[in-house]
């Protein structure tokens, strides 16, 4: 790590002030030689643990808990990171984002007898996650979807993070996919995400999604091993599911690494609802590095309204997208 022990200090107690009503957890591996200082701060006595899981673990649901990640590589070898109580907070340290890395690893579930996973599952309500680097390394080969992030709970917010796949090729990861209402992907970057998927998924098969917000993000080197997809966002067909409150703002999407080998073509998003859901919302204040933009039936049968405002794009947009 790039810190000392001294810097770590001072940067937990400036955090206490800041932080919410409920109870602070410092996750430290127990193998690394700060964690024996950690445990004998007085003001974090108790409350340091070796695993993301453990502290988690020692949120009390709907207290307003935090976790606080050290710097340092957490890999989860044997199942995802279950985050299942509400109201909880995971958080790396202010500027320590390239060195707070979680990770399921490099596998290939083809070869051998373990089934991938996802890296982390947010089934608790209101759930925050800040400042992490997140990347998933199964090559599924054909097999389910294994996602960086799958999201089943209400209210939940991932930013000023960083999702990737590790540069493994496979079918369908995608880095968050959002299956509940109110969920927000704020000030992310989602690199080297090759495979099949989109970065941000909008999973509407329970029937609708109410209000997910994508703003402030930077899109670059999604599904680079593809010829005619830079599927940044997307949701899934359905005849009778439905969108309401959908904001897409001010994202940039880059073309480096994106849209097969030319890196100037291919789909931005894709919210084909099989021609019969209500899509409601608004995409505005995107820049989009890109000639050309999705075919006109990319937008399905639209029986509501999305509204297209101030988006700009490489030598201007599709004219079938209204700009």
């Amino acid at each position: 790590m790039s810190l000392d022990f001294v810097q770590v200090k001072r940067t937990l107690e400036s955090l206490n002030a800041p932080l919410g009503a409920g109870k602070v957890f410092y996750v430290c591996p127990e193998s690394d030689s700060w964690f024996s200082d950690l445990v004998g701060i007085q003001k974090v006595s108790g409350q340091v643990v070796g695993t993301i899981q453990q502290g988690v673990d020692s949120c009390l649901s709907g207290r307003g808990d935090t976790v606080v990640v050290l710097p340092g590589t957490y890999t989860f070898s044997d199942a995802a990171l279950a985050v299942n109580k509400n109201s909880v907070t995971i958080m790396g340290l202010p500027g320590q984002l390239e060195l707070t890395y979680l990770a399921t690893g490099q596998q290939d579930e083809a070869a051998g007898a373990v089934t991938g996973f996802n890296t982390i599952n947010v089934t608790g309500a209101y759930v925050t996650i800040s400042g992490l680097s997140v990347a998933n390394g199964w090559h599924n080969a054909g097999t389910p979807t294994r996602d960086v992030i799958a999201v089943s709970g209400s209210g939940f917010t991932i930013k000023d993070s960083l999702i990737a796949y590790d540069t493994q090729e496979g079918s369908a990861l995608n880095g968050v996919t959002l299956a509940a209402n109110y969920g927000k992907v704020l000030n992310c970057r989602f690199d080297n995400c090759i495979t099949g998927g989109s970065a941000v998924y909008l999973d509407v098969s329970g029937g609708s999604l109410r209000n997910p917000v994508v703003q402030g993000c930077h899109f670059t080197g999604v599904n680079n091993n593809d010829t005619n997809n830079n599927l940044a966002f997307a949701a899934a067909a359905s005849s009778a599911n439905s969108i309401w409150g959908l904001l897409i703002k001010g994202n940039v999407f880059d073309p480096s690494g994106t849209g097969g080998a030319t890196g100037t073509a291919g789909e931005w998003y894709d919210l084909n609802n099989g021609g019969g859901g209500d899509y409601e919302g608004m995409i505005c204040d995107n820049l989009f590095g890109v000639a050309s933009i999705a075919a006109a039936n990319e937008l399905g049968d639209l029986s509501a309204v999305i509204h297209f405002i101030g988006n700009k794009g490489l030598n201007g947009l599709s004219t079938a997208v209204p700009s």
